[in-house]
């Protein structure tokens, strides 16, 4: 939905989608979003990216190849 608004409506059609979808949410949720899920985020980030694909990688890959395999699909 975003994505489409983008690429078809422009950054105006965006901005519009997002400013009536937080605007319909409750305050619990908006302090979520400011407070918390900056910090999740990026914990969970590390624990699929860095543990899960490495581990999941070397069952193939020598523990080398399987962090740089892993370092280039998350760089991309």
């Amino acid at each position: 939905m975003y994505v489409s608004a983008l690429m078809h409506g422009g950054f105006e059609k965006y901005s519009e989608i997002w400013r009536e979808m937080v605007s319909e949410m409750p305050l619990w949720s908006k302090i979520y979003l400011v407070a918390i899920a900056p910090f999740t985020a990026g914990i969970f980030e590390e624990i699929i990216w860095r543990w899960f694909g490495i581990e999941q990688l070397e069952k193939y890959y020598s523990s080398r190849t399987a962090n740089i395999i892993q370092a280039l699909t998350f760089g991309l």
